[in-house]
């Protein structure tokens, strides 16, 4: 039965037993090979035991099979980045946005394929398409806050930063990212300031919870 293969698999996953993992996978795989689920969870069991190259194909081979968009288009991507194959995770990415073009995500990661391929330009476009797919996400903005104060515009990264904040309430990522925008600066003052936004951010945050 394929589900009890790859449910006792995800036990051994759980358990951090890559390899049994890996042959619970493979048998699943090999007895339900239309199905890509197995597949994907195979790729990551081997990216889990160091089979960087087989996790790879499985992940392709899984990613093809699902015209939807699933997990195994994450983990390629991922995987190609992990690898420092920049191409290919930007193949990959480029595929997976077309699967599911309202998902920030495949955006985001595009954009930092592009960075590994030493492409701020196309990397800044892919990240505002990730911010067109979904307005306010944070690690879309703060990657182009970066972008922003790697070419030198310290102002614009900061306005992008406190636009955020007044767009989105009260985000202590974002207040720390000012934080540290401050610090860098030099303006002690106000890296404390937002400091200390964060840090009674966070605590209403835990005061909120039941």
């Amino acid at each position: 039965d394929p589900a009890s293969l790859a449910l006792a698999g995800q036990a051994y996953m759980q358990s951090h037993d890559y390899a049994k993992a890996t042959k619970y996978f493979e048998q699943a795989a090999a007895a339900s090979p239309k199905d890509s689920s197995f597949l994907a969870r195979l790729g990551a069991s081997r990216l889990a035991v160091g089979e960087t190259d087989q996790a790879i194909k499985d992940l392709q081979s899984a990613a093809n099979m699902d015209a939807g968009g699933s997990k195994a288009d994450a983990l390629l991507v991922l995987a190609n980045l992990n690898a420092r194959r920049f191409d290919q995770a930007l193949t990959a990415a480029q595929a997976w946005a077309k699967k599911q073009p309202k998902n920030p995500v495949p955006y985001l990661l595009e954009g930092r394929a592009y960075l590994g391929a030493s492409d701020s330009k196309n990397a800044r476009a892919a990240f505002e398409q990730a911010l067109k797919a979904q307005a306010g996400y944070f690690p879309a903005t703060l990657a182009l806050a970066r972008l922003d104060l790697d070419g030198g515009q310290i102002d614009a990264a900061h306005e992008r930063l406190a636009h955020y904040v007044q767009q989105n309430g009260k985000d202590a990522q974002a207040m720390l990212a000012l934080a540290e925008l401050a610090a860098r600066q030099g303006d002690g003052q106000e890296e404390a300031d937002w400091l200390e936004k964060a840090v009674t951010t966070v605590q209403a945050s835990f005061n909120r919870r039941p």
